[in-house]
This record gives structure tokens, C-alpha cells and sequence, in this order.
């Protein structure tokens, strides 16, 4: 058969899913909507289902659309696929076509339950198009809101116990409604309907809601916004975040609902406490990369900071899981530097160790980078990139509350770029920032792999934290080799594991060639760091 092979692709996509290989995701989308236009047979439908299911969940929507219309061409045209293939379009921005498909699913009488998602996707259509323009007083939009709301309340009619999601876009944009001044005659009151909802979804959950599963919850935590329960809100959100089948898709719809909906921002209480909330379950599902203005992070760790206060009295400090490991990774940002030419230039990345780490007798704060971005002594026969001496280069934390730039003293230690590639300097002045905390424990290779995080300035520019493609592939005493992305100016940088933001390793390069460290013949493409551990115990 020729598609005897086809569970494997689903086991394969699965895997580079689940370890943020976007590459990998790209490739297997690109090679499997190849084969399927060149192979007469038609694609298993339940794995193909299953398939786009899955890339939805990781918001992976170029894929999607790529192997759902190769599926469409050759035949399998089941509901579901077609559906999704529309939920592509229409997170990309696609939406007049995604209508037209949608419709189709509607008009087909074997739709079955499919009929009802393609009825909440058209009313997600007319509901984006009435945020998106913005326009209360335009009878054009005016019949946007009414077309979603038509959609979601036919729905929610058919079935009131099952079709709750429908029922909540309808509180939703009623109460969006009322704010903009635009009659619903024929809509039952937001307040009433979210009433209505929470009582049928608390019937199901009993006493226990970490028993609902993630649309339940998600649901439920938009019924008590609209009811204005902050509490019973916040106490949902925290159970929605880290439940295992809300995905970096649920979540982010979540949000979207939320700002663009219910207008919620940071500035208000609630806003603050629910959206700081979701970020960060978000940031912990999807393995996104931050990148923003550095000024505003110290900002943001003070506001994740006194979200986390005032609800771990409420909830208790094991519910604050995501806020404190988010809050966590956005305090290591203030201890890395971005290692610089006195006249602005970046090339590489430092950090704050404490000297008694890695000296007996020493006390006090160092920084660390690679001897091939600081030396205090030159080896002819070294490569580029060509390290400089300290009294060349200063270190930028742009992470602190007030930006600062401090002279490099000496170095204390070096080990040159074929040894450990590391270098140990001290600062004329310590910083306000604390010294990263290194990880006791040794690097191991665990099924699934462990995921690693990079804080650091590729390509000389403002301090980023890589999350995404960013699993372990190798490891022995001495290396640690992963897929985590880095450039030029990453040099230097402190590499993360995923609980604690603990450092196991010191990053120094990559290759597309690297020698493996898992056990098998030959290269793969891989970023490379030295060991902490093996730094430690090196001869001082």
C-alpha cells in the first residue's frame, strides 16, 4: 500500500512538535503535501485529522493550510479537514476565503458536528472584522456583530449543556455591544447568559475543576469575567494555564478574546492579574523567543512580581507555578550582559557568576564569557573571531532598571577555545543584579529531551531569550549539544535548564557539522556549550 507509512509521519510530526523543531515541522509538512499530490491513493483520513489537529495546537498554520489543501486536491475532503484547513486561513488572516470553505461545511447535510465549529468559525470571522475595523457606528460593521452573534446563538440554541463555547462568544460580544452603544434586541443579557454557563460547566466539574478539560475551563474563566468575579477568575486562569490540553493555540485564542473583546489591559487590576497570567502560561507552551525593548523588563518582571504576591496568599504558592517560573526567567535578564567595544559595538555575552563557585578561596562577583571574546593572553594560531582584552571592551546590562555600562578589570582565570573556552574577569564596579544560580546536577539525556533556554545578544543586539527549537541532542561530561537557536554574539551566553532557570552551560558555538555526543556515527546540526559542572571542577 502506498501509504503503509502514513502513522509514522503523524509519530514524526508529533515528535518536532513536542521538542519546537520548527524546521523539522516545516519539512515534514512540505515533504508530506508533496507526496500526497504525486501518490494516487488517498492519505489515511483519521491520521490526517489528527495531523492538522495537532499543528494547530502549536499555532504551526502555514503548515496546516500546506497539508490541508494537498489533502482537499487529492480527495479528502471529510468536515473536519476542510474545517481545518479554513482555521488555518483564518489565523492567518485570511478570512474571506476561509468563509467560502466554511460555507460549504455548513450546506453539506452529512456534516454532522462539523456543522456547528464552521457556524463558530463564521462567527469568529464576523467578530474579527468587527474588531479589526473599529467602527461602532458603521451599519456595515453594525452587521458584522450581528451576523456573529446570529452564528454563535443558533449554536448554542441546539444544544445549551454541550455548545457552551458558542453561548460565552454571545455574552461576549453583547456585552462588547452595550459598550459601544449598539442595540441586541433578541440576545438574552450577558450577565444572565454567563450565569446560565458557569452553573452548567460547575455541574460537570463538581467540586473539583482541575478535572475539566482546557475549553471547559477557558469557558468558564470568560463567565467570570463577564460576571466580575475576580477571584473565582484568577482561581480558573491559574487551573487553565497549566492544564495539560490547553496548548499555545487555546491559550492564545484566549488572550485574543480578552484584549480584543472584552478590551481588558494591564493598566486595570484584573486586566494585569489575568494577562500576565496567560502570557506566561503561553510563553511555557509555545517556546516563543522574547525580544522586546529591555528597558521595559525589569518593568515586567515587577508587575509578574506583584501579581504573584497578591495571589499567592489567595491561592497558595503551588498554584504560582507559571508566574514565578516566568517572572524567574525574566529576573535572569538583569545578570547578562551584552560584552561591547567602547564605542557601542556588541560581539559577544557575559554574565554574573559568583567567584566562590568556582574558587576556594575567593569571594565576590565575576563575569563569564568565552576566551574567544575576552583574553588577557593571545594565541597566534588562534581563529576568528579574535577575542579582545579586557580594558578593550565593557559590559552593558540593558536589562537593569537604569541601563549601566561597566569597565572590565582583570581576568582571574582563562581556559583557551580548544580547552573550556571560558574566561572569568572581574568588573571595576559590581552591578545591581545577583549572580545566576548554576545547577548542581549533571546534563542527561532524558525521552522526551529536555528543553534548554539561552539568554544572551545574537548578533550584537538587545538581550533576547531563545525558547523555541530548543531541545537536548547530546551531552557528555564535558559538551552539551542542542538545537536552541543562536548567533554570532551569542558568544558567552549562560545556557538554562527549563524548571528552575538554573545554568548548566557556558554556549560557544555551532556548526552544521557538529560530532555527535548521542551515540551515533556522524555530524548533525547543532549549537554546542561547555559543561558548568566541567568548568567547575577544572584546575584553577
Amino acid at each position: 500500500m502506498a501509504w503503509e507509512d502514513a502513522a509514522q509521519f503523524l509519530i514524526s510530526m508529533t515528535q518536532a512538535l513536542d521538542s519546537f523543531d520548527w524546521s523539522t515541522v516545516e519539512t515534514i509538512s512540505n515533504e508530506l503535501s508533496e507526496r500526497i499530490r504525486k501518490t494516487p491513493d488517498t492519505f489515511p483520513t483519521a491520521i490526517a485529522e489528527s495531523l492538522l489537529g495537532k499543528l494547530r495546537r502549536k499555532q504551526c498554520f502555514r503548515s496546516m493550510a500546506t497539508i490541508s489543501e494537498s489533502l482537499i486536491e487529492s480527495g479528502v475532503e471529510t468536515p473536519n479537514v476542510q474545517r481545518q484547513y479554513a482555521q488555518s486561513l483564518i489565523d492567518q488572516g485570511l478570512l474571506t476565503p476561509a468563509q467560502s470553505v466554511l460555507r460549504s461545511i455548513v450546506h453539506d447535510p452529512n456534516a454532522g458536528e462539523e456543522e456547528f465549529e464552521a457556524r463558530g468559525l463564521i462567527g469568529r470571522i464576523h467578530k474579527q472584522l468587527y474588531v479589526n475595523r473599529n467602527d461602532p457606528s458603521s451599519p456595515a460593521n453594525q452587521k458584522n456583530l450581528q451576523r456573529a452573534l446570529e452564528e454563535y446563538f443558533y449554536v448554542y440554541q441546539v444544544d445549551r449543556k454541550k455548545h457552551f463555547w458558542h453561548g460565552i462568544n454571545v455574552v461576549a460580544l453583547t456585552a462588547r455591544a452595550q459598550r459601544d452603544g449598539i442595540s441586541t434586541t433578541g440576545f438574552p443579557d450577558p450577565t444572565v447568559l454567563a450565569r446560565e454557563i458557569r452553573q452548567v460547566i460547575d455541574e460537570k466539574a463538581g467540586s473539583n475543576l482541575d478535572s475539566l478539560p482546557a475549553w471547559y475551563l477557558a469557558t468558564r474563566l470568560e463567565a467570570c469575567v463577564a460576571l466580575g468575579e475576580k477571584m473565582a477568575c484568577m482561581n480558573t486562569a491559574l487551573f487553565y494555564v497549566v492544564s495539560n490540553d490547553a496548548d499555545a493555540f487555546e491559550i492564545n485564542s484566549t488572550l485574543r478574546q480578552f484584549t480584543e473583546v472584552w478590551q481588558l489591559n494591564e493598566e486595570e487590576p484584573l486586566g494585569k492579574e489575568l494577562l500576565t497570567t496567560l502570557k506566561a502560561g503561553r510563553l511555557r507552551k509555545r517556546g516563543s523567543v522574547v525580544n522586546q525593548d529591555l528597558q521595559q523588563i525589569q518593568g515586567e518582571s515587577k508587575k509578574v512580581g506583584a501579581v504573584v504576591s497578591g495571589l499567592e496568599s489567595i491561592f497558595g504558592s503551588d498554584r504560582m507555578v507559571t508566574l514565578n517560573w516566568y517572572r524567574k526567567g525574566l529576573d535572569q535578564c538583569t545578570s547578562v550582559a551584552r560584552i561591547e567595544t567602547p564605542d557601542g559595538r556588541g560581539f559577544g555575552t557575559g554574565w554574573l557568576v559568583k567567584a566562590s563557585d568556582f574558587f576556594e578561596n575567593r569571594t565576590g562577583i565575576l563575569l563569564m564569557t568565552n576566551a574567544h571574546v575576552i583574553t588577557d593572553a593571545f594565541d597566534p594560531t588562534e581563529l576568528p573571531p579574535v577575542p579582545v582584552m579586557p580594558h578593550q571592551a565593557r559590559a552593558k546590562f540593558q536589562a537593569l532598571e537604569k541601563e549601566q555600562i561597566y569597565e572590565l578589570g582583570e581576568v582571574v582565570w582563562r581556559s583557551p577555545p580548544d580547552g573550556f573556552d571560558a574566561t572569568l574577569v572581574t568588573l571595576k564596579t559590581d552591578p545591581p543584579a545577583q549572580p545566576l544560580s548554576i545547577s548542581p546536577d549533571p546534563v542527561r539525556m532524558t525521552d522526551p529531551p529536555e528543553r534548554l533556554y539561552i539568554i544572551g545578544h545574537p548578533g550584537g543586539r538587545d538581550l533576547e531569550i531563545s525558547l523555541q527549537d530548543n531541545y537536548l541532542l547530546g551531552c557528555d561530561q564535558q559538551f552539551i549539544h542542542y538545537r536552541t537557536p543562536t548567533e554570532p554574539g551569542s558568544s558567552g551566553s549562560p545556557v538554562f535548564e527549563r524548571t528552575d532557570w538554573q545554568v548548566v552551560g557556558l554556549h560557544h558555538r555551532g556548526d552544521e557539522k557538529m560530532n555527535r555526543l548521542d551515540g551515533q556515527p556522524g555530524t548533525y546540526a547543532a549549537n554546542e556549550g561547555i559543561a558548568l559542572l566541567a568548568i567547575q571542577k577544572a584546575p584553577k
